[in-house]
């Protein structure tokens, strides 16, 4: 067996995993797929925000959901990341309001999020939208308005 064959077999590989690995500093870790194989990144923004922003990574649990809250009270959305780990196209709909997304509700901003590229990442049109309520989330199956989605989402926010 050729050596550039032991290498990249061993390299170019990713391994599905239903609680991710916890590493020591300095530890080499695998490449983590999903459910699909897709494999998972973290895509960092380099553009800094213009005040100090917090991140909000749902579910702390790890357990994947269709709807949540990012922010509770008046807050800007600056960026959007994640993935879903449904093999089905739905649309990430960001409303604000302080209440879960009601059926037929319209969303402030979206994000289609296709069947065959589960992965996303997004600074919503590169500036921040103003939320006076709270910012909430729903994964829905229609473009316009909400109709709770079969999925289940991982997402991170960036918000001030």
């Amino acid at each position: 067996m050729a050596w550039s064959n032991v290498v990249f077999r061993w390299s170019a590989h990713a391994r599905y995993q239903d609680t991710p690995p916890t590493l020591a500093d300095g530890e080499l870790g695998e490449l983590q797929a999903d459910v699909n194989g897709c494999l998972k990144v973290a895509v960092v923004s380099t553009v800094e925000p213009e005040a100090a922003a917090a991140v909000r990574s749902i579910p702390a649990s790890g357990l994947a959901l269709t709807n949540g809250v990012i922010a509770s009270a008046a807050a800007e959305l600056i960026e959007v990341q994640g993935h879903s780990e449904t093999n089905t196209a739905c649309y990430l709909m960001f409303f604000d309001s302080t209440g879960a997304p009601t059926l037929g509700a319209v969303p402030k901003q979206k994000l289609r999020i296709p069947a065959d590229c589960p992965m996303f990442s997004s600074t919503l049109n590169l500036k921040p939208a103003a939320y006076a309520n709270g910012i909430r989330w729903g994964a829905s199956s229609t473009p316009n308005t909400f109709t709770q989605a079969a999925v289940n989402i991982y997402l991170e926010a960036v918000y001030r």
